[in-house]
């Protein structure tokens, strides 16, 4: 065959293949997504309902003995996801206005005060729905005052998301923290409570006109 006519047949061959490749079609068929967001959750702690400002809620002052009060912290997470309530505790001593009743004491703590041994505390957690429970003390006895930072700390809690719909209280943390100076001080006795067997009688005066104070943070982490 003559070279020129086969280059020709390959020639049109190619044209015809690139005009083909043209012709083809294809089914499609499109969507669209529309509106998408992205939305950080919310931790919210309330302390009493959000009537707590951080400032001191016990002011407890020129008491005796036979004298006792109590406080509660309401907690809530008023936030749309879980988290994990943790509990910081600072207390501090001091010996406050020496007087010659006191120091008259044998014992008598002239730097840090007394208070420490000899105020009485009781602290319970009560998580949503579930009964109280004892973290510090008893139901029928306190426990010393410098037990309560150690005991308060080891509280790690998981609280729910807020959810109206729900009933269990899973997103509420309630402690109640009772104090006292017994009429007659007792020391602590074998079990770490006070007046409790094995307790001895302490001089009523040595602790007068000591202080203690006490800084409390409450911290709500996502889970």
């Amino acid at each position: 065959m003559d070279t020129r006519i086969l280059m020709s047949i390959l020639m049109i061959g190619v044209v015809a293949m690139a005009a083909g490749a043209g012709t083809f079609a294809q089914f499609s068929d499109t969507e669209t997504s529309n509106g998408n967001t992205f939305t950080a959750g919310t931790l919210d702690l309330l302390v009493n309902d959000g009537n707590w400002d951080g400032s001191a809620v016990i002011s407890w002052e020129n008491k005796k003995p036979g004298d006792s009060g109590s406080y509660t912290f309401k907690l809530e997470n008023n936030g749309n996801l879980a988290g994990t309530l943790a509990v910081a505790v600072t207390m501090s001593y001091g010996p406050g206005d020496e007087t010659e009743p006191e120091t008259a004491v044998t014992g008598n703590d002239a730097t840090g005060g007394d208070l420490d041994k000899y105020l009485g505390v009781k602290l319970t957690q009560k998580v949503g729905n579930n009964a109280a429970t004892y973290i510090v003390g008893s139901d029928t006895a306190y426990a010393p005052l410098e037990d309560l930072e150690s005991a308060w700390e080891t509280c790690v809690t998981s609280m729910a998301a807020k959810d109206d719909n729900d009933d269990s209280g899973a997103d509420t943390v309630i402690y109640v923290l009772d104090y006292s100076i017994a009429s007659d001080i007792y020391s602590e006795g074998d079990d770490g409570l006070l007046g409790t067997t094995g307790s001895t009688d302490v001089d009523d005066n040595i602790i007068q006109g000591d202080t203690a104070t006490m800084q409390v943070i409450f911290t709500l982490t996502q889970s």
